[in-house]
């Protein structure tokens, strides 16, 4: 039996242990544990590869090879998050290789403090080109999805159904309410009381 290290956007707390290492939180960072979980989707759309989740590795010879499962999302699914994917790629470039760069210090914690805020506080003009975007977590489903909160007057249920499928929790919230709330507080709030109960 091999140990891995394996390399992950974060850790939680309760998973650290000496093979796992986290980019954003290591296990160590609660807050910035619970921004990311309430914009996962939006993280995995991000960070997809094109090709289904690693299985298992097989050794063929002297080389060690990934064993893919197939492929969850459809091919238009899969043309819309490589222009996002591809999108970010070509701002970073440019913003690094830009003059004024060098006068407003990007470096690479500011871009992942800029991504967390977009994530955390999503703009509705933001919203509106995610909207109709849909990701895989066991099966299809929007990203964001929900609608207007008034329309969930009458069924609440289906208000808290949403909300748990939405794959940008944050998002979902800014969507429904329309207005500017730290709805990080409220999701935190959310977060803390499901993992106090599990």
């Amino acid at each position: 039996e091999y140990k891995i290290n394996g390399y992950y956007l974060g850790v939680r707390a309760e998973r650290k242990d000496k093979y796992k290492h986290g980019y954003i939180f290591d296990g160590n960072n609660k807050y910035l544990e619970i921004c990311s979980r309430g914009m996962i989707g939006l993280l995995e759309i991000v960070f997809a590869a094109n090709h289904g989740t690693t299985l298992s590795y097989e050794l063929t010879d002297t080389i060690i090879k990934p064993v893919l499962d197939k492929m969850d999302s459809s091919f238009e699914d899969l043309e819309i998050i490589s222009e996002i994917q591809n999108g970010i790629i070509d701002c970073i470039k440019y913003l690094k290789k830009n003059e004024f760069n060098k006068y407003i210090l990007i470096n690479n914690n500011d871009y992942c403090k800029s991504f967390l805020d977009y994530g955390v506080y999503p703009k509705l003009k933001d919203i509106e080109l995610f909207k109709d975007i849909y990701i895989y977590n066991e099966k299809r489903k929007k990203l964001i999805g929900g609608k207007f909160f008034i329309k969930y007057i009458t069924n609440l249920k289906k208000f808290k159904s949403d909300f748990f499928d939405s794959g940008w929790k944050l998002a979902f919230l800014k969507n429904c309410f329309k207005i500017n709330f730290p709805y990080i507080k409220f999701y935190e709030f959310l977060y803390n009381k499901n993992h106090k109960n599990s």
